[in-house]
Order: structure tokens, then sequence, then C-alpha cells
């Protein structure tokens, strides 16, 4: 995905609200939720997983501004959100870019 195509992502992420108290928070939600969800769409499927992705592609999220988080972290987080509406504003913002797109490249082909 296009730099833009992560900041509108972003911006849908923004819209959750955040369900942790405000006192020890080290990273946004919407930058832990946009790089959870660039470690699943690469394949990771576990919070340990994630936590490797973005480890390894510290310098990139680094650069974009995005959390690098323990696995934990995210596995406490992740667990926090509003399923329901993480899905609903998701599927939202998946079928914008849908209509934007003649084709849309699920397994890297058009």
């Amino acid at each position: 995905m296009g730099s833009d195509q992560w900041t509108t992502l972003r911006r849908v992420f923004e819209q959750i609200p955040d369900p942790r108290r405000r006192r020890g928070r080290r990273f946004t939600l919407p930058d832990l939720l946009t790089t959870a969800a660039a470690a699943v769409l690469s394949g990771a499927e576990t919070y340990l997983a994630i936590a490797d992705w973005a480890r390894k592609h510290a310098l990139d999220l680094g650069d974009a501004g995005l959390a690098l988080a323990s696995k934990d972290t995210f596995r406490r987080v992740l667990s926090m959100i509003d399923a329901d509406l993480l899905d609903q504003l998701l599927g939202s913002w998946a079928s914008h870019l849908v209509g934007k797109a003649n084709a849309v490249a699920i397994d890297g082909k058009a």
C-alpha cells in the first residue's frame, strides 16, 4: 500500500475510542492499530508475530511515526478494542479502496 493509503487507514483508526487509561500510554491507539494492520497484512497471525514484524521494520515504522511496541502491548490493546466498530470501519475503508480501483490485489496479482 502507498503512504496515502496508510494515512487514510490511520484516520480510520482515529475514529476508534481508546479504551485505555491516559496514565502510562506510550503509543497512540491509531499508531498501534496501523502497525498491527501492516503486520497482519504481511502475514502475521499472532501477537508475537506482530511485534516481530514491527521490530524487523523498525526503521520504516520510525520514519512513519508508528509504534514499535511489545507483543504484550499489542495483545492488551487489541483485546480491548470494540471489534464490531473496528469491523465496520475497516469494511468501509476497504469498500472505499475497491471503489477507486478496477481490481484489488490480494495475492500480489491484480
